[in-house]
């Protein structure tokens, strides 16, 4: 049985997101659609990029993930990718260099419609899930090895001090940075640390929001391990005056 994600930026008062849906199940009865979400800003492909991120690897392998965002660019190529077993449709624009962190598997430039459309994601992507499940990624359009690049910026040392952004802000107004706990442990190594998020200084990792009282800021790696600081029963985001972008400074010392 087929598993197929969706991605966009669609809303969902209008009647895109079904004709998506009724194309699919019309074509593939069998499938399984999933919405991951809908609700994605229009033109932020970073913030869909981090979303499918911390969502797709919970999913079957095998699965395809189909994402529309609305880009600035009535020329934009579309590409199909295996990466880590499972396979993404969308926008070669920069969204899947913030969304894979290896080489992946395969990469295949979608041939563009023969005509100019202003609902790519039913005419092209649909299209192209319909036919990868029917035959192989192989067989999608032109095999390729370059994806063009984002303009989001990786964790860098700094001397003694690693540097990371925040790469995104969820409704609860949690934070999550772009470092990750194998790159945090790599640099520290058995030292002591200072985090430093707008001024705010935490010099201490837990497990979970039971280790700190009400209202007290807290710092730890989320189930995708990814470092995040968080207000037990408040809301980061407000109380540090952060957005997405701003930078995360981490100290290492030696005791």
């Amino acid at each position: 049985m087929a598993i197929i994600t969706l991605t966009t930026d669609l809303g969902i008062n209008d009647h895109y997101v079904a004709a998506i849906k009724g194309k699919l199940l019309s074509n593939l009865p069998e499938s399984t659609i999933v919405d991951i979400t809908h609700q994605i800003p229009s033109f932020d492909f970073i913030h869909a990029a981090r979303v499918l991120k911390n969502s797709f690897i919970h999913f079957p392998l095998g699965s395809i993930h189909i994402v529309s965002i609305t880009t600035d660019s009535d020329n934009i190529q579309y590409v199909a990718i295996e990466y880590k077993g499972h396979y993404f449709l969308g926008p070669d624009n920069g969204f899947f260099t913030v969304l894979i962190d290896e080489t992946p598997s395969k990469i295949v430039i979608i041939p563009p419609a023969s005509e100019n459309l202003s609902f790519s994601v039913f005419e092209i992507l649909t299209k192209t899930a319909i036919k990868l499940l029917q035959s192989s990624i192989n067989d999608i359009g032109t095999i390729t090895e370059k994806l063009n690049e984002g303009q989001t910026q990786q964790p860098y040392l700094n001397g003694t001090t690693l540097i990371g952004q925040i790469a995104y802000i969820d409704k609860f107004e949690n934070v999550i940075t772009n470092i990750n706990e194998v790159l945090f442990e790599k640099n520290r190594a058995g030292r002591k640390f200072q985090i430093d998020i707008r001024g705010y200084v935490i010099n201490k990792i837990h497990s979970n929001y039971d280790q700190v009282v009400q209202g007290e800021i807290i710092a730890f790696f989320n189930f995708n391990k990814m470092l995040e600081i968080a207000l037990n029963k408040g809301k980061a985001k407000s109380l540090l005056f952060v957005k997405f972008g701003d930078n995360i400074a981490i100290e290492f010392y030696d005791n």
